[in-house]
C-alpha cells in the first residue's frame, strides 16, 4: 500500500494541496521513550513535556502551489511560531525550503 500511495503522489503533487494537522509525531514519542530522556532531571523533562505538547497542540502545515505555511515552537522561549517556505517533490522526497532558516528539511 506503500508503494502505491508513494507513487500515485509521484504522479500527482496536487494530493499535498490543503491545510494538515498532526495529530502524532513519531519523533516525539521516541524521544520521550528515550534512555537520555529517562535519564534527564526532573526539571528537564518537565520541560521537554511542556514544550512538546505545546508543539503537538499547534502543529499545522499548508501546502499552496509552490508556497507552504506550518507551525513550529521555539523551545527556548516555548511559544510558537508560523513559517513560510518553499516546497517541492524530488522523486519520492518532499522537499521544504525554510525561507527564514535558509534550510532545507527533506521527508
Amino acid at each position: 500500500m506503500k508503494i502505491l500511495i508513494s507513487i500515485w503522489f509521484l504522479i500527482d503533487p496536487q494530493l499535498l494541496l490543503g491545510f494538515w494537522n498532526l495529530k502524532f509525531a513519531e519523533t516525539n514519542f521516541n524521544m520521550i521513550n528515550s534512555p537520555a530522556f529517562q535519564a534527564s532531571s526532573k526539571v528537564d523533562q518537565d520541560n521537554i513535556l511542556e514544550v512538546n505538547e505545546l508543539y503537538l497542540k499547534n502543529k499545522y502545515i499548508k501546502f499552496d502551489v509552490d508556497t507552504v505555511f506550518w507551525s513550529d515552537v521555539n523551545a527556548k522561549e516555548k511559544k510558537v511560531v508560523h513559517k513560510k517556505g518553499k516546497w517541492n517533490l524530488d522523486g519520492d522526497t518532499l522537499k521544504i525550503n525554510d525561507y527564514d532558516e535558509i534550510f532545507v528539511y527533506k521527508y
